[in-house]
């Protein structure tokens, strides 16, 4: 009996996902992939056929960056001498060396002054001493993926202002031809202070191994001499040739409203007009969870997730889950327990001591726990590469299926850390090579997200 995971949710970026009908504001296509058991989304209105679809590449440049061309940007972003504090809603972060004194800072703002696109803004930024300001972006790009970037630079008048993109869990730093350098160096830089610099439609992709993404960092570097600098079309989008991820698992967890036995269809395309499409897979919804099952790992760009039919009320789902599931090696050593705890729970005691329990959501989140023993280092290697690895400790999300035929208790969730590898040495130190003996074992706990439900009304 197999073990079968699959790690991650394709549904998250560079992925665009819409419904149609509409998805309703309050619980927007978002919600699908917000993680296992937080929210869920909700189509607005009823409809024939409703639908869930899914670009995988489908990510555009003014999504990645936030303000990256100046436009729609902060009024004024402000590192101070108490600190960092942003005047608008956003993820650009700075900081100054040395660290500002009483009254200096720096600021990041929009500005018609300089543009090197055609929205007539760039981003500012001005630092009220001599020091070197740096300010941040966080990004999470998938690993296998091609993307393309975009930045320019430009000083005030003494040149010293650079572009930088940081894989933070390598090191490295990209180089205008694509390639990485292990220590720091720069995409972009303004060496003449007079005209815009910069690097256009420059396609990098995200190398190594192990997680299925990679943090990384952009930024815009200021030296002491500039002072102020302006930094437009900053982008960093799918590039068109990039790699589309194999799949072969859509489902839908941790909660929906879908009428049991309401026939359920996967089918992809190349277009986004599915002028030619391909059923991947047909099936029945089931209460509380599905899974359609592809019966080879293929490649699409497009995906949709069809409710065939016109429901009687509108429909929410919690989770819907696309990825490619692999089968873990070896099969568990000692069986697959569930547990329901409590954790879920509010329990009550009346004054005459009877107890009231309820929910917090549909039902208990369960516990899958299960034990693999490894007879070879190579074994627990290969063991390792997915689930310490590729979940990193959680970060990333897991859907579990003991068993192809065991939907019922497929999980979606987080694995539990510590994980505790443990090894018997006895047999490992053996003097005689003929005797010795290799084993490792480790229990691995996958706690599965909250359930999730919407009252209708009426």
């Amino acid at each position: 009996m197999a073990f079968r995971v699959v790690v991650g949710n394709k549904l998250a970026a560079p992925a665009v996902v819409t419904m149609t009908p509409s998805a309703d504001a309050d619980f927007p296509e978002a919600h699908l992939f917000d993680g296992p058991g937080q929210l869920g989304a909700l189509f607005g209105a009823l409809g024939t056929d409703p639908r869930v679809q899914v670009d995988l590449n489908g990510e555009i440049a003014e999504e990645l960056v936030d303000h990256g061309d100046g436009g729609a940007g902060p009024d004024a972003t402000t590192i101070a001498a108490t600190g960092f504090t942003p005047g608008v809603e956003t993820d650009w972060s700075g900081t100054l060396s040395p660290p500002p004194g009483v009254n200096e800072g720096a600021e990041l703002s929009m500005s018609d002054e300089e543009d090197e696109g055609s929205n007539g803004f760039s981003l500012k930024s001005i630092t009220s001493y001599g020091a070197l300001t740096t300010w941040r972006f966080p990004l999470t790009l998938r690993r296998g993926a091609l993307y393309r970037i975009d930045g320019w630079v430009k000083t005030g008048s003494a040149p010293g202002a650079r572009i930088r993109l940081k894989n933070t869990l390598t090191g490295g730093y990209l180089l205008p031809d694509g390639s990485w350098s292990p220590t720091e160096d720069d995409f972009a830089a303004d060496d003449a202070g007079v005209a815009f610099q910069g690097q256009d439609d420059v396609d990098f992709t995200v190398q190594g191994v192990g997680p299925a993404t990679s943090p990384f960092e952009l930024q815009l570097v200021v030296d002491t001499s500039a002072g102020t600098a302006y930094f437009d079309s900053l982008s960093i989008r799918v590039s068109p040739a990039s790699v589309i991820p194999s799949t072969n698992i859509l489902a839908v967890m941790n909660g929906h409203n879908i009428p049991a036995g309401t026939t359920v269809q996967w089918i992809s395309a190349d277009t986004s007009d599915f002028a030619s499409p391909t059923t991947r897979a047909t099936g029945t919804a089931a209460v509380h969870q599905f899974v359609l099952e592809a019966s080879a790992p293929f490649t699409a760009r497009f995906h949709r997730l069809v409710i065939v039919g016109t429901p009687g009320e509108l429909v929410y789902m919690s989770d819907v889950v696309l990825g490619l599931i692999v089968d873990l090696e070896p099969e568990p050593a000692d069986g697959i327990s569930i547990e329901y705890p409590e954790t879920g729970q509010i329990r009550q005691q009346s004054p005459a001591g009877s107890r009231r329990v309820q929910n917090r959501g549909p039902y208990p989140p369960r516990r899958l726990n299960v034990k693999f023993r490894f007879r070879t280092a190579a074994e627990e290697a290969a063991f390792r590469a997915v689930i310490v690895d590729e979940l990193r400790g959680g970060a990333e999300s897991v859907l579990v299926m003991p068993a192809a035929d065991l939907v019922g208790v497929a999980l979606y969730g987080e694995i539990e850390t510590p994980l505790q590898f443990t090894h018997s040495m006895l047999s490992a130190l053996q003097p005689d090579p003929e005797r010795r003996e290799y084993y490792s074992d480790v229990n691995v706990s996958i706690v599965e997200g909250s359930g999730f439900e919407i009252a209708q009304e009426g």
